[in-house]
């Protein structure tokens, strides 16, 4: 439970997280999936803001395969989710099938040096801060590009 959590902002805005495995699909809410641009309602699922600008909210329990998957966290624009909508961090969580793992890589925030987002690609980098250890192309799928 509250595997997610975030700050932004003053709260007033709508954060919504997808969750992607590191094959680069795409879970829907029933099972993982190539990108589909018009299934990205359902995709998204919208992060309870609890006041304060913070948000806080679950894991898919239906997600029931142990592994790493990105949560990738995106500001709507508007009434729904959209392609559009900006990309505004991420983590990398480690599930164990029911709940999340607690390990060093799990818990650390992917934010500034450690996650960047170039047109339609997000870069995930190794501690160092500079070596990329895996890339998502969003425009084609969320396809692991390394």
């Amino acid at each position: 439970m509250n595997e997610i959590v975030t700050a932004y902002g003053n709260g007033s805005s709508t954060i919504d997280r997808r969750v992607i495995s590191l094959s680069g699909e795409f879970w829907n809410g029933s099972s993982f999936e190539a990108w589909v641009a018009g299934n990205i309602a359902t995709y998204s699922a919208e992060v309870p803001n609890i006041g304060g600008g913070v948000y806080i909210g679950d894991f898919p329990t239906g997600i029931t395969d142990a592994g790493f998957y990105l949560i990738a966290l995106y500001l709507r624009l508007g009434l729904s989710a959209s392609v559009s909508d900006t990309f505004i961090g991420g983590d990398l969580l480690d599930w164990t099938g029911t709940e999340e793992r607690q390990s060093i890589q799990s818990t650390a925030k992917m934010t500034g040096s450690n996650v960047s987002r170039s047109g339609d690609t997000i870069t995930i980098y190794e501690d160092d801060g500079t070596t990329p250890w895996r890339q998502y192309n969003l425009s084609s799928g969320g396809r692991v590009l390394i």
